[in-house]
């Protein structure tokens, strides 16, 4: 067969091709032996590339060697294609999206036939031989990286194991922030039955789950800001059965307790917040409640857990390690690195995330150092910062872990007291022993000046 016989049998098959091979697909997806077809492109690709890849070779053996290394590399490329997109499930099915699949799945097959019909003709004997065959290995690498970039196949497939928050989604929102990702939503309402039964949920205008304090102090009331996670926020309970909702009524009309606590937020996220709303608000003290150890959460549901999330990743891209953090034994540096300009790389690193799931060295090493960053602000703005260990961590952490002084630290627990007291989410009578508790040690310090202030 000529070389313009094998041309032509390639543009026949590539045209042709879905019809021929269309049962063969769904029979083999519908066995698990391969990944079901996004509709971007089958078989018909990997006859293609073998045919070109025929139509770069002279000689019989030359042009069934192309043939075979093309269908294999074509082969594994829409095998891995499609494997990946499934697993990532790209964002949306828009008629965009839909044609960069197939542009990608052609460019990757007239790839394959590159190499195919490259290596036919490669002679091992020519240095130039070896050097072409680099250059296409890397120009094919680079292709690909970019192709998987554009397509958002690496994003979809990070989207599908970063951790979500998911509770009382009506009063959450996404900020623009890149250390505390969301946060309430300012002016949102949500009621309805909870564990505990009818329930409130307000947030004023400054994103608290408090009353509409003004933010101009008032002479003669102490201000005290409250942040934390869900624990703190009070998931399934009203504004005045929250921890800080309670403080806020046992101090009275003399003192304002702000309840800033965010569902599922860790210490950095609370921190951050922490300093935003400590210059805008000026208050005399700031407690951060410590509750949810790892990554930070990003917001979920239907709306949000599909959103493109990379300008949170390119502001602040510490969010790739604390996501993502090195295997061991691998540098950081190169990790790091791979993660931030190479778009395989990602899609990478986010399988390998499906099936290991790291400690929290990256997310204490955030926590820690966005404690660090609070106490200097506050100290430059003269504000005293307290901190709550939750129950819930079983007094796991101390001021130690994050370099704190003893005498502004508070640990809730109890030793041999468990149930509704130790969990996440606890009744109103349990948040209000919270409350008590911290009061009381604030009124004990007020009685005897901290030494480290």
């Amino acid at each position: 067969m000529t070389r313009w016989l094998w041309a032509a049998a390639a543009v026949v098959i590539a045209l042709a091709g879905p019809l021929l091979f269309r049962g063969m697909d769904q029979w083999l997806a519908a066995h698990g032996w391969f990944p079901r077809t996004t509709g971007a492109g089958g078989f018909e690709g990997v006859a293609f590339a073998a045919m070109f890849a025929a139509t770069l070779a002279d000689g019989r053996w030359r042009r069934l060697t192309g043939a075979a290394t093309a269908a294999a590399v074509a082969f594994i490329g829409l095998w891995a294609t499609r494997y990946i997109v499934g697993l990532a499930s790209v964002r949306s099915g828009s008629p965009t999206d839909m044609e960069m699949l197939h542009v990608a799945h052609w460019v990757l097959m007239f790839t394959a036939a590159g190499l195919g019909g490259w290596i036919a003709r490669f002679d091992p004997r020519r240095g130039r031989d070896w050097a072409i065959q680099f250059v296409l290995v890397v120009v094919s690498v680079g292709v690909a990286d970019g192709l998987v970039g554009v397509v958002g196949i690496d994003q979809a497939a990070i989207d599908k194991v970063l951790y979500y928050q998911t509770v009382e989604l009506e009063v959450h929102t996404p900020v623009d922030d890149v250390h505390q990702l969301y946060g309430l939503k300012p002016n949102a309402r949500l009621g309805g039955e909870g564990p505990w039964g009818l329930r409130t949920v307000t947030v004023n205008t400054h994103g608290a789950r408090s009353p509409e304090y003004t933010s101009e102090r008032r002479p003669g009331v102490e201000r005290t800001l409250v942040f934390g996670g869900s624990t703190l926020y009070g998931a399934g309970v009203g504004n005045n059965d929250t921890t800080p909702g309670a403080m806020d009524r046992m101090t009275g009309p003399t003192h304002e307790v702000w309840n800033f606590g965010v569902c599922a937020f860790n210490t950095t996220q609370s921190a951050y917040l922490a300093m935003d709303k400590m210059d805008a608000l000026r208050p005399d003290r700031v407690i951060i409640m410590i509750t949810n150890t790892g990554r930070r959460a990003f917001l979920g549901g239907p709306e949000h857990q599909a959103a493109d999330k990379s300008a949170y990743f390119d502001a602040n891209p510490f969010l790739y390690l604390e996501n993502f953090p090195p295997p061991p034994g691998q540098a950081e540096a190169w990790h790091a690195l791979g993660l931030e300009r190479s778009a395989l790389y990602r899609t990478y690193a986010a399988w390998q995330r499906a099936s290991w799931d790291p400690d929290t060295t990256m997310s204490d090493r955030a926590d820690r150092a966005a404690v660090a960053e609070l106490e200097r602000r506050a100290h430059e703005a003269g504000v005293e910062v307290l901190y709550v260990l939750s129950p819930s961590r079983g007094s796991e952490v101390g001021p130690q872990d994050f370099d704190v002084p003893t005498e502004r630290w508070l640990d809730l627990n109890i030793p041999g007291r468990g149930g509704e007291y130790q969990q996440a989410h606890p009744p109103p009578r349990i948040l209000s022993e919270y409350a008590a508790a911290i009061l009381r040690w604030m009124k004990s310090r007020s009685e005897t000046p901290d030494p480290a202030r």
